[in-house]
């Protein structure tokens, strides 16, 4: 029987350890690439063309379902198989889109369930489809941020804007139309890296999420985001406020 190939894009360490492990014990699967991010899975997909992606979701900056609209767009599409942890909250959606997932820590006999699945229902003209219909479905706007005891997921819409705090930040965000604070272990410049074009930086301290944007005041170089419920003045520096007013 001919060998099934297969790579895995997983940036926790002992995760991808496990798994390499379970696939390298079944004779009929073999590893062609292995990845922690979307840009070396992307590159490790395009040129090793595997038949099945074990693909994590939550990886740093870009998320695993960027990796899928990126091969998307290239027309490339193996089988991919979703691995993440029980509670993510994209389950619902990976399985209303009928992908197949294995819950970490990967259990082998899971995993054998998952390769003849793949055998039996694999169809290249199908997988497309069912891309699509994630796509459509799914909020990619979410990222997660890790906090001192844990990691939080966050849709970017909700975010109103970002205060520095040495290496760590606070997010203000909007929950039932009141703005709470969450304080994250990223300094602002990661936020930054992070979070969609639609934020940018106005001074040293303070991101803003620009959809909240109402007002810019040149005079007296300040602008002005308001919510439902309040609105919030901060003060840009001179180079933030000619980028700001050229790219209006």
């Amino acid at each position: 029987m001919e060998k099934i190939t297969t790579a895995i894009i997983d940036d926790e360490p002992e995760a991808q350890k496990l798994l390499e492990q379970l696939i390298s014990d079944h004779s009929n699967l073999e590893i062609v690439g292995t990845g922690e991010s979307v840009d070396t899975g992307l590159e490790i997909v395009s040129k090793q063309r595997p038949d099945i992606v074990f693909l994590d979701i939550d990886m740093p900056g870009r998320n695993g379902f960027e990796l899928v609209r990126e091969l998307k767009t290239l027309q490339i599409f193996p089988a991919i198989i979703f691995v993440t942890a029980y509670d993510h909250f994209a389950i619902e959606a990976i399985r209303h889109s009928a992908f197949d997932f294995l819950i970490k820590p990967v259990d082998i006999d899971e995993l054998q369930k998952a390769i003849a699945r793949y055998r039996f229902e694999f169809r290249l003209n199908s997988m497309e489809n069912k891309i699509d219909k994630l796509l459509s479905c799914i909020s990619i706007s979410k990222i997660s941020f890790k906090t001192k005891t844990g990691k939080i997921y966050l849709a970017t819409d909700k975010i109103v804007y970002c205060e520095a705090d040495g290496n760590y930040s606070h997010i203000h965000q909007l929950a039932q139309n009141e703005l709470t604070k969450i304080t994250v272990t990223h300094n602002l410049g990661y936020l930054l890296r992070e979070l969609p074009p639609n934020f940018t930086r106005i001074n040293r301290s303070t991101l803003v999420n620009k959809d909240y944007m109402v007002e810019i005041d040149r005079k007296n170089r300040t602008c002005k985001l308001k919510t439902q419920a309040q609105t919030h003045v901060f003060e840009i520096t001179k180079n933030m406020l000619s980028q700001l007013m050229d790219h209006e």
